[in-house]
């Protein structure tokens, strides 16, 4: 039953053990921020939280800044 839902989904072993390792990054990636925003917000002020939250959104938008122009670098 599982390929009329999916015909065209052939992943092999190392595929899906590729997609649980980025999975589980991207999910301690987000754990660990939320823990120092949450430290921050605690300990400090809300400013410096905020301010931390600004750096990272920064971050963020840098990094896919930089994928979208690689990516239409490499079309032809």
């Amino acid at each position: 039953m599982a390929p009329l839902l999916m015909p065209s989904i052939h992943a092999t072993l190392s595929d899906v053990v590729l997609i649980i390792v980025l999975a589980n990054t991207i999910a301690y990636t987000l754990v660990g921020t939320a823990t120092v925003f949450i430290r921050l917000l605690r300990r400090y002020s809300e400013q410096l939280a905020f301010q931390f939250a600004g750096y990272l959104l920064l971050l963020a938008m840098a990094a896919y800044s930089y994928y979208d122009t690689i990516q239409k670098l490499q079309k032809p």
